[in-house]
């Protein structure tokens, strides 16, 4: 009896050693197969989200990001090249502007005294009240600012345009010397917003990237054409400073359709 008892726990303990093996190779297997579903699953998925954005396969808001990068009246110019803003039309026309503007100017400094004498300034007082004028319009320089701020670069030019245009009409006149005193005062004020204008347009209309060589290069022009004052100068000392105001002051106020056109293009860049 000993000895059977002794089998039968032995035939116990093999049966729940087979049923454990059993059972571990059930489970193995049922791991097996689990894992064979996942990389299947996997796969299915990979392949149903291959034409989908990442951001969207992981449960994110595919969806572009709205970004106003719009700076103030730079108009996406100013990243440009300096060689490809200089053929636009809107650094063309400003230049024409300026070349336009330069010669009445210049001319202006050179002749102003002889003028004022013929209008019968022989103390050369009035000569002197230019001077102030001249450089007490440094004070309207804000007044400038603004305007171009507030109104926009067509108005503020044409503003300042006009203004340097009073004493041209007003030599030509032969008014009163009390009269040539509002043309010194219009000429210091416009003389001085027609420059700060010219490198405010270069900033404002066309960024800073290439700021330096677009104001240089326009300098330049500028400069070369200035040179056109002494047939002008010329023909005043011989007698024909009326024909010769005349004709400057129409040449500023006709730039009247430019200061329109410029005014409606940095409209349409403010929508």
């Amino acid at each position: 009896k000993g000895n059977s008892f002794l089998l039968l726990d032995v035939t116990s303990d093999e049966e729940v050693c087979n049923r454990n093996v059993e059972q571990n190779m059930s489970a193995e297997e049922t791991n097996e197969y689990k894992g064979s579903i996942t990389v299947e699953e996997n796969v299915q998925l990979s392949k149903s989200t291959s034409g989908l954005n990442k951001e969207s396969a992981l449960g994110f808001d595919s969806e572009p990001i709205s970004i106003d990068t719009k700076e103030e009246h730079n108009d996406g110019i100013g990243g440009k090249t300096s060689l490809c803003q200089k053929p636009s039309a809107m650094e063309q026309m400003k230049r024409v502007w300026f070349c336009v503007c330069i010669v009445p100017l210049q001319y202006y400094i050179a002749i102003i005294g002889f003028q004022l004498e013929e209008l019968g300034d022989k103390t050369g007082i009035y000569t002197d009240v230019f001077a102030y004028c001249y450089a007490g319009a440094a004070v309207t320089a804000p007044l400038t600012g603004w305007l171009a701020d507030r109104c926009g670069l067509g108005f503020a030019q044409g503003a300042a345009t006009f203004l340097s245009a009073v004493p041209f009409f007003l030599l030509a006149a032969k008014g009163s010397l009390e009269i040539q005193v509002v043309g010194l005062a219009c000429y210091g004020i416009g003389r001085m917003g027609i420059f700060g204008l010219f490198f405010t347009n270069c900033g404002k209309r066309f960024g800073y990237s290439n700021y330096g060589t677009l104001a240089g290069f326009g300098l330049l022009v500028t400069a070369i054409v200035s040179l056109l004052q002494y047939p002008l100068i010329s023909l005043t000392l011989a007698g024909h400073s009326t024909l010769v105001n005349s004709l400057l002051g129409a040449a500023l106020v006709l730039q009247a359709p430019y200061f329109v056109w410029l005014h409606r293009n940095v409209l349409k860049s403010q929508l």
